[in-house]
């Protein structure tokens, strides 16, 4: 069970290193064309979500979680079990070497963080954001093209951590009120399928990856359709 978490886990980092590609790449991929799959007729939004205020993580209260930022909200039932703040905070400490005294200074600097987890009693359907901080030329990406680029590359990197089977599309749907793109995984661990769906969204200088996991069934987007926009 702690392999499959830390699989959960990995699998939402994996995204965003996946499209994490040298700016010239990202050019030479999209410049001209139209990204196959995103549709033509997206409502997309091809530019930085507005965010109601300045850059700050997200909070956690009972069981609801609330990111003002990303202007965005999630409340669960009794089932889940969010990390709670302080598990967020020592999490983000351990994996990006932070010290305590730093941590509001170190999260801003941070290129990825993970900024809310949840897990259902059942110990395997999961839900989480991990946060991207964008630099040099990657800040003109939009969200389709981040998505895209992850895409790409989500396949190779998932059967790297022993999953098979594994295959990903990629469309558009409504998320909190907006629409944004998405990319749907399904693959199968040790002969147990397993579920994903990631979407994308980005907020100034930050993409922002929300990400649902179920094993067996996929209640993916159920999990997601829960958010709402603050």
């Amino acid at each position: 069970m702690r392999k499959i978490f830390a699989l959960l886990l990995t699998l939402t980092v994996a995204v965003s290193l996946a499209a994490c590609k040298e700016p010239s790449d990202i050019r030479g991929e999209y410049e001209g064309s139209t990204p196959t799959t995103v549709p033509t007729t997206s409502t997309t939004s091809t530019t930085s979500t507005t965010p109601t205020q300045s850059f700050d993580t997200g909070r956690v209260n009972a069981n609801k979680y609330t990111n003002k930022f990303a202007g965005i909200t999630l409340e669960l039932g009794a089932e889940w079990t969010f990390m709670t703040d302080e598990q967020i905070r020592q999490n983000n400490e351990q994996a990006l070497g932070m010290m305590g005294d730093k941590y509001e200074e170190a999260i801003k600097a941070a290129s990825t963080f993970t900024d809310m987890m949840a897990t259902k009693s059942n110990g395997t359907d999961t839900v989480n954001i991990t946060f991207e901080k964008l630099t040099g030329t990657n800040l003109l990406m939009t969200e389709e093209q981040y998505a895209n680029a992850s895409r790409n590359s989500l396949k190779e990197a998932l059967e790297s951590m022993g999953m098979t089977d594994v295959t990903t599309t990629g469309g558009t749907a409504s998320f909190a009120g907006k629409d944004h793109p998405y990319i749907a995984v399904s693959a199968k661990y040790n002969g147990v399928a397993v579920y994903e769906r990631l979407v994308v969204l980005k907020c100034d200088n930050y993409v922002v990856v929300v990400a649902a996991c179920t094993w067996q069934t996929d209640t993916c987007k159920t999990i997601l359709d829960a958010f709402k926009a603050v």
